[in-house]
């Protein structure tokens, strides 16, 4: 799914993990026009049409340190 989607979309991903190592949860910062729009692309989620989150919240990001390959 990532790699079918418009270049510079998917900036960067991965799990959170426990103390003991085992992932708890995850975290996916992508770059689109507006909330319709990450919306969209959390619903077409393979992951998420499958069930595979128990939740999904979408907040707004602002990168005020680093930059984005």
């Amino acid at each position: 799914y990532v790699g079918e989607q418009e270049p510079g979309v998917m900036k960067i991903g991965g799990p959170f993990l426990a103390d003991a190592g085992q992932m708890i949860g995850s975290l996916i910062v992508i770059d689109v026009p507006d909330l319709a729009a990450a919306e969209a692309w959390t619903k077409n989620d393979p992951y998420n049409k499958q069930g595979v989150f128990q939740s999904v919240g979408i907040k707004p990001f602002k990168l005020t340190i680093g930059q984005f390959a």
